[in-house]
């Protein structure tokens, strides 16, 4: 089986996951930009698996693979969809998790192979936050992907279609926290009080 795996360049720590991904042998690619439908048909891709990927991917992409394309998503979906979702998860005040699904023309809203919720302590920041989000996407996908390749892993449909958040929203609002990425879940907690 060809898969290719698309993800950031600057995405720390993909080789543990690209690792997992050649486990069973199969031929595994690693992209950076945006992938075209010539890049699939030349690599004769037949499963995609996307991980902190800067693009979104056009139908005609997801048609080729016959819909076997996953996507992680560090939110228990259908919450916080779209960008920054363990910022938006604490903003929003709901529960933190992670999420692999199956890739749509809709964003963030394929049916849930795998979610595991991630407990936030009071002394978390988003980096630490962040930093146990990746932790989980290796236990999930050392544990699933066997059956996510072979498709024999059971699919839920998500049962709600909830608000989108958008990279001008958080970029609003991210500014008002002098810490950056160092400020804690009580800072974010706080600037949800003032209705931001």
């Amino acid at each position: 089986m060809n898969i290719l795996f698309l993800t950031d360049s600057k995405a720390a720590n993909k080789e543990a996951v690209f690792e997992i991904l050649a486990s069973c042998k199969d031929n595994v690619l690693l992209f950076h930009e945006k992938v075209t439908l010539d890049y699939l048909k030349k690599h004769k891709i037949d499963f995609i698996f996307s991980d902190r990927y800067s693009y979104i991917l056009e139908e005609r992409l997801l048609d080729f693979v016959d819909g076997r394309a996953v996507n992680v998503h560090p939110s228990l979906l259908p919450y916080n969809r779209g960008v920054q979702p363990l910022f938006f998860s604490i903003l929003n005040q709901t529960k933190t998790g992670l999420s692999f699904h199956l890739m749509t023309k809709q964003l963030d809203q394929g049916g849930i192979i795998a979610q595991q919720e991630i407990k936030v302590f009071k002394d978390d920041t988003l980096r630490t936050l962040y930093l146990r989000s990746r932790n989980t996407v290796l236990f999930l996908l050392s544990n699933h992907w066997p059956e996510i390749r072979t498709q024999k892993i059971q699919i839920n449909e998500q049962k709600e279609v909830l608000p989108i958040n958008f990279q001008s929203t958080f970029d609003r609002i991210f500014k008002k926290l002098p810490r950056g990425w160092d400020s804690s879940v009580s800072d974010i907690e706080n600037l949800s009080k003032t209705n931001y």
